[in-house]
């Protein structure tokens, strides 16, 4: 009787490991066929390497807006923002460097574009420090407002994770700092206003 009782046991068993066996068999060919991409396609490495250099162009661009505004302006305040500006767009453009670096074994140099005309026309017209700040507030955050526009790109485009946490980080940041600056700006005008 034991014999016959270890027997149905094993027999239970056994066909338990064959249900299981079959009912994960789709599964596991599902999972066989399909494949799962280990490298960029030629369109998603173009997309990065151009998208990566453009965007440190553009930043090359910004620390150069923040460092004129910086060199310009009189209010503490905003000579201490352009210079928060300023290191943050040089650490993002230090990651992207380093993105370009460890997955396409490029060293880029961005072009040092010039400040000049629209960036800083209205600056330079303007009569007073407060004046001054609110042109100044209304460049850089117009520079951010492109930034979050340029940054949609890479989550419909890029193979590397990365490269989509890195821009949606981006984007959470120059939001914040887009909220900030206009909070700056609304204050600014109610004092200018209050002075009238």
């Amino acid at each position: 009787m034991a014999k016959v009782c270890v027997r149905n046991v094993l027999h239970l068993m056994l066909a338990a490991l064959v249900v299981v066996a079959f009912a994960s068999a789709p599964a596991y060919a599902k999972s066989k066929s399909k494949k799962v991409q280990t490298t960029p396609t030629k369109q998603q490495a173009k997309f990065e390497k151009d998208f990566l250099k453009k965007m440190m162009d553009r930043h090359q661009r910004g620390i150069n807006l923040a460092t004129w505004v910086d060199s310009n302006t009189t209010m503490t305040e905003l000579n201490a923002f352009a210079q928060q500006f300023k290191a943050r767009e040089q650490d993002e453009m230090t990651s992207m460097s380093q993105m370009l670096k460890a997955w396409y074994n490029i060293t880029y140099t961005p072009k040092n574009h010039r400040v000049s005309g629209d960036d800083i026309e209205d600056m330079e017209d303007a009569e007073t420090p407060e004046e001054f700040a609110l042109e100044a507030l209304g460049a850089l955050k117009g520079y951010d407002k492109n930034e979050i526009a340029q940054m949609k790109q890479p989550k419909k485009k890029a193979f590397h994770a990365e490269l989509k946490a890195f821009a949606a980080d981006l984007t959470s940041i120059s939001k914040a700092e887009v909220s900030f600056i206009q909070d700056w700006i609304k204050q600014l005008d109610t004092d200018d206003e209050d002075d009238d």
